[in-house]
């Protein structure tokens, strides 16, 4: 096997490049910064809500009440059961308050990222879309 030196290599005829207009389109294109954007979406929004559920604030009060259910005689649970259909509603405390607080802020991020999982679902969704047009 013969193997040019460097004047030889230099001798070689140069190789014409292919002009732009032959270039191959990118590979990287609308659909699959969709679908990407969207699985990013859908895993961000699915752990999120993972996290939010599994965290979710618990009262003190029902954390009391299985503790004690245990223990209780029949009778007793039927004046618990029947407080509770009555509307019996515990009085209102700082710690109840805070635990309503929490309750909430927990909703509310929830929502968020629900609705974040919603919005990668309609960009996959819209991926598969952009990929059948073509």
């Amino acid at each position: 096997m013969k193997v040019p030196n460097t004047r030889g290599i230099h001798a070689l005829p140069r190789m014409a490049t292919a002009p732009a207009d032959d270039a191959a389109p990118a590979a990287w294109g609308l659909k699959n910064q969709l679908l990407s954007a969207g699985l990013l979406c859908v895993l961000a929004g699915v752990l999120g809500l993972g996290y939010l559920f599994w965290t979710r604030p618990v009262s003190e009060a029902n954390q009391m009440a299985v503790g004690t259910i245990h223990y209780m005689d029949i009778p007793q649970l039927l004046q618990q059961w029947e407080m509770l259909h009555e509307g019996f509603r515990p009085i209102s405390t700082p710690r109840m308050e805070h635990y309503e607080h929490q309750l909430a802020e927990n909703r509310r991020w929830m929502w968020m990222a629900g609705i974040v999982v919603v919005g990668g679902a309609a960009m996959i969704s819209a991926s598969f879309l952009s990929a059948k047009k073509r």
